[in-house]
């Protein structure tokens, strides 16, 4: 096999290959980093068409970025473009857009991937199975991104804090996070669950020592199995199933989100959101809560030099 795929798509195809083995993308984050490379090198490919990820240079990089820009795209779109290229051209060891340093427009745009206060409300108070309880909690009322949901045990719960393993290969930095007012019901609640379906497995003779020592936990005949960090589809399907049930979109995103902008319309300062969401930065934070036209005429209410 040659070391070079001698076509765009061929070489996107490899790299996929390549993704899907590394224990720390989900699938979906392996099919936005194909998507955004396939779009970009169709943009690519109308100004240079013997552009391949091995051979790509600085001025056909500064071509794209050109045209992107010149059409308006939101400056995510953009680096989610030079995030993919830089991933795919570093795989056939072409280092060329790392060295570029770019430069990044503000884009002062909110992000609208939210819910409203009366949709959140909807989604807390419906009925729910114990393990969407649990997800939907996590995300909605404590911030958590869904590989942290994922990753929670049972020693993570400590007093009136949830010790939270960030995201990242063999997990990011450890925050705690404390109780929201439902948390303690809510554990109480998925608790008594969890030790229900421990107790019919183990009627079931399945070994204790096979049993998951993993928080969130679910029945398979006499088998009790978690939901890997691995493969996050378990999860995605019951977020999935509420949002159908309810008749609004939604994400583990958005309920993240929703968390993010709810605290900053209480009044809680950025930089708490911050370490509470686990960001590095302010600058996440803010993107992630967005600044619309009510808070920002909300802020010429407050004004005081009048």
């Amino acid at each position: 096999m040659s070391r070079y795929p001698r076509t765009v798509e061929s070489s996107i195809e490899r790299f996929r290959e390549a993704l899907m083995g590394e224990r720390d993308l989900s699938q979906r984050s392996v099919k936005m980093y194909c998507e955004s490379a396939r779009s970009a090198f169709r943009i690519i490919c109308d100004i240079n068409e013997h552009a391949l990820p091995h051979n790509l240079t600085g001025e056909d990089i500064q071509a794209l970025l050109d045209v992107i820009r010149e059409d308006g795209y939101a400056v995510s779109t953009q680096k989610n473009y030079i995030c993919a290229l830089t991933r795919l051209t570093e795989y056939y060891g072409n280092y060329t857009i790392r060295d570029m340093r770019i430069k990044w427009q503000h884009d002062s745009r909110p992000k609208v991937d939210w819910l409203t206060l009366d949709q959140a409300r909807t989604l807390m108070d419906c009925p729910k199975s114990p393990n969407q309880e649990l997800l939907v909690h996590c995300e909605l009322c404590l911030g958590m991104r869904r590989v942290e949901v994922a990753r929670l045990r049972m020693e993570h719960v400590q007093g009136n804090h949830i010790y939270v393993i960030g995201k990242g290969t063999m997990g990011g930095k450890l925050r705690s996070v404390p109780f929201h007012p439902r948390t303690g019901d809510v554990l109480k609640r998925y608790g008594a669950f969890r030790q229900q379906i421990l107790a019919e497995a183990r009627r079931g003779r399945v070994q204790t020592a096979t049993l998951p020592n993993d928080m969130m936990v679910y029945r398979r005949k006499n088998a009790v199995l978690h939901y890997s960090e691995h493969r996050l589809t378990g999860l995605d399907k019951i977020i999935e199933k509420l949002s159908r049930e309810l008749g609004f979109h939604f994400s583990h995103h958005t309920l993240r989100r929703t968390f993010g902008r709810t605290m900053y319309r209480s009044g809680i300062p950025v930089a708490t959101i911050a370490k509470i969401l686990g960001h590095e930065s302010t600058d996440t934070t803010l993107r992630y809560i967005g600044v619309d036209m009510d808070d920002m005429s909300e802020a010429m209410e407050k004004y005081m030099l009048r």
